[in-house]
């Protein structure tokens, strides 16, 4: 039972705890429980505002430090191999463990000096929910129960109905929920067809079929149930710690509405748009670059090599030098002794000069290794800019293919929401000839099960919808992930792509006899 009010969420879970104790005193149940229990500890900073004047630190300023050390939103993004990352700026997470170690934090002040949170603020706990639930856009709190095999569910839902009539305060209303409301709804056309056959009105006929409606309708539920813990449980890892204590215990009530089919995007703006953002067709722009860098450094190797040399060098001598008379050899007329200062003046005069001169030419007789490493690179250039050629066909060819996905999912969700409103309106129509005796419960129950169809029917093709709208924001990003995909990083090739020769082997020049490249 669902007990829904505009109340606060505390109040109405006092009401629940008394109807909790009503059903234990009942003697029907052998469990009873409220699904919403306010033990969550939960710790408020009190801000002094006094304080926070005296240290010169602005409310705002606080709040917004308080928010990037723990609040763990992101604040911008990076790109790391390909790949966009968010930056989410918090403390070390065995600093913020306990509320014990806020105080410690510190808060930007006046002329950014640091303030320590526990001078202007204190830590007040409070207990609050651990989720809080909605009942047709209400507050609600649901009362569980187990009951034992000898009690039906119908009197367990009647003591608990009369003892709700007579202390649910003014504005809490009940409803009811899985089986329950199963029963309220289905059990009671039942019954009513049952007094309708005992008195001649309808034949055993609609009798049955009502039953066996019934009885398909809750195998139903039983199924549909399974599937939603199955999926509840697959959307729980990702957004529920697994550290929680609570992490299977945790219940997941979507409250969202699905989105409203909004403005159809323009195909070709987003195939320009694709075509400048695509990272892969930028990557190969840059392969495309250097293979043109290769090709043009690999056709000045083609060239003739003429070398040019030229030196000069100086001497200067050091010592005792003879001094000699007129003739040769001639007779010594005295001595003359340079030191090593002289030596180094001689060496940048013109005393004792040496000259040289060389020119060399060198060309390539036949093919060279030269010519087929330019070959080989001028076919990787071509290859790079085939690829590019065949990356922006093919880009331009998923972004519309993802375009054209969203128009025609937007077009059957229209469609979709068309006939669910037919089939509620034949519904509400067909119960009303029910009620005049113009109809019958097999035209009914049909009715319904046409607009349980068609409801179904309506989310898929909404999701079917969101979906296609992601898949069109990413594919104007990146390609499509799967084995058809061209790997640009890695050079891989698919059928009827483009096939990358391997680097050319040695790369370099090389001086005949070295054996090495510079």
């Amino acid at each position: 039972m669902v007990i829904a009010s505009p109340a606060e969420p505390q109040r109405i879970g006092e009401v629940a705890g008394r109807l909790v104790q009503k059903a234990f005193g009942s003697g029907l149940f052998i469990f009873a429980d409220a699904d919403v229990k306010f033990d969550q500890p939960q710790v408020e900073v009190v801000f002094d505002r006094d304080k926070l004047r005296s240290q010169g630190v602005e409310l705002s300023q606080a709040g917004a430090d308080l928010s990037a050390l723990l609040g763990g939103n992101y604040v911008n993004r990076f790109s790391i191999q390909g790949r966009s990352d968010k930056v989410i700026p918090q403390v070390k997470r065995e600093e913020r463990l306990t509320p014990d170690q806020l105080p410690q934090m510190y808060i930007t002040g006046s002329d950014d000096r640091l303030v320590p949170l526990s001078t202007f603020a204190s830590l007040r706990t409070t207990t609050e929910p651990r989720e809080l639930k909605k009942f047709q856009q209400l507050n609600a709190v649901r009362v569980q129960g187990v009951i034992p095999p000898p009690v039906s569910l119908d009197q367990a839902l009647s003591v608990l109905e009369n003892e709700a009539r007579a202390s649910l305060p003014e504005g809490f209303t009940i409803d009811y929920a899985g089986q329950s409301r199963q029963l309220r709804t289905e059990g009671g056309r039942f019954l009513g067809n049952r007094v309708r056959v005992e008195a001649g009105q309808i034949p055993p006929l609609d009798l049955v079929q009502a039953e066996a409606e019934v009885a398909q309708r809750r195998e139903n539920l039983v199924r549909a149930r399974t599937i939603a813990d199955d999926a509840e449980d697959g959307l729980r890892r990702p957004i529920v710690d697994p550290a929680d204590a609570s992490f299977w215990r945790v219940r997941l009530d979507p409250v969202e509405e699905p989105t409203v089919v909004g403005a159809l995007p323009d195909i070709d703006a987003a195939v320009a748009s694709a075509l400048d953002r695509r990272y892969d067709i930028a990557r190969a722009g840059q392969d495309l670059e250097n293979a043109r860098t290769t090709v043009a450094f690999l056709d000045n190797q083609r060239l003739p090599d003429v070398r040019l040399e030229t030196s000069y060098r100086g001497n200067g001598l050091g010592g005792t030098q003879f001094l000699r008379g007129g003739g040769f050899p001639g007779p010594i007329t005295g001595t003359r002794s340079r030191g090593l200062g002289d030596a180094l003046g001689q060496v940048f005069t013109s005393d004792y000069p040496t000259w040289s001169f060389g020119l060399t030419a060198s060309y390539p007789l036949g093919r060279s290794y030269e010519a087929a490493n330019y070959a080989r690179a001028d076919v990787e250039r071509r290859q790079a800019a085939q690829r590019i050629a065949s990356l922006r066909v093919q880009a331009a060819e998923t972004v519309r293919r993802a375009g054209r996905q969203v128009h025609s999912t937007a077009e059957r969700v229209q469609a979709a929401r068309a006939t669910a409103t037919l089939a509620r309106e034949r519904l509400v129509s067909e119960q009303r000839r029910f009620e005049v005796g113009l109809s019958t419960t097999f035209l009914v129950t049909q009715a319904q099960r046409d607009l349980l169809e068609a409801e179904v029917n309506l989310l898929q093709t909404t999701l079917e919808y969101e979906s296609a709208l992601v898949s069109f924001e990413a594919v104007q990003e990146a390609p499509p992930p799967g084995p058809s995909d061209a790997s640009v990083a890695s050079g891989s090739s698919r059928a009827g792509g483009i096939v990358l020769l391997p680097p050319a082997t040695p790369r370099g020049l090389f001086r005949p006899g070295t054996g090495g490249a510079f």
